[in-house]
């Protein structure tokens, strides 16, 4: 939905749409299911070995995405969506020429190692619609995120982030804000701007010594739920 590839449908919500589309390619035997939720809806997918890599060698010969470990730059050759898959401690980045025209950025820190090359985002991103940072352990958002005026989903779950931008906002065409097991304690006043926001998810974890307690509240402005109509409201706080 966020890229554009769902197409609109006469008095069918896109999210309809979308998981039509999903059926289909599990029908036929694209998709693979590999956990279903309790209402027995599939909810995590996966692609068979040999097919990913297939996808992923078209994708590169006809530059839909790049992929890359992060330990080489990538080269300004008009890719609109990079896959960092980071392995090593130091990454390097890349022009400025080229991330101004990603419109997708998707991180991985696949082990420990990759992990300590992770604390700010790099900026230069005009064209952004997709930022999906899950798990890669980020501790601090790039001032100019509020200025990607195109951005429409921001996954920022279990990142070290403590807090979103004042200025949140600004970012007026986001329908996406995902922050599952954050350190995020308080949304800031200006989430209500956000008139296009379809699917809100935020909670986090309380930390003991040999457990977590789940679903820790999250301070929220009191009118939020007057501001606009949510396909999907997950927050779990108290109001302000």
């Amino acid at each position: 939905m966020a890229e554009g590839f769902v197409e609109p449908l006469k008095e069918t919500i896109p999210e309809v749409v979308a998981e039509r589309y999903l059926t289909e390619l599990i029908c036929r035997g694209l998709l693979q299911v590999v956990r279903r939720d309790r209402s027995g809806r599939p909810n995590a997918f996966k692609m068979h070995d040999i097919l990913r890599e297939f996808a992923v060698f078209i994708s590169k010969s006809v530059k839909f995405v790049a992929k890359s470990d992060g330990m080489e730059q990538l080269e300004d050759g008009g890719i609109g969506r990079w896959s960092i898959e980071a392995k090593g401690k130091e990454m390097k980045g890349a022009s400025e020429t080229a991330l101004s025209r990603i419109r997708s950025l998707f991180v991985f820190a696949v082990n420990e190692t990759s992990k300590s090359s992770f604390n700010r985002l790099p900026s230069g991103f005009k064209l952004m619609r997709v930022l999906d940072l899950e798990d890669t352990p980020i501790s601090e958002l790039p001032d100019e995120l509020v200025n990607l005026f195109n951005l429409r989903y921001l996954n920022l779950t279990r990142t070290l982030v403590k807090e979103l931008p004042r200025s949140i906002g600004k970012l007026y065409n986001l329908q996406f804000l995902v922050m599952k097991e954050t350190q995020i304690k308080e949304l800031p006043a200006g989430i209500v701007k956000l008139k296009n926001l379809r699917h809100l998810i935020a909670y986090r974890y309380n930390a003991k010594r040999w457990a977590f307690d789940k679903y820790v509240g999250i301070v929220i402005p009191s009118d939020i739920l007057f501001a606009k109509q949510l396909t999907c409201f997950g927050l779990c706080g108290s109001k302000r």
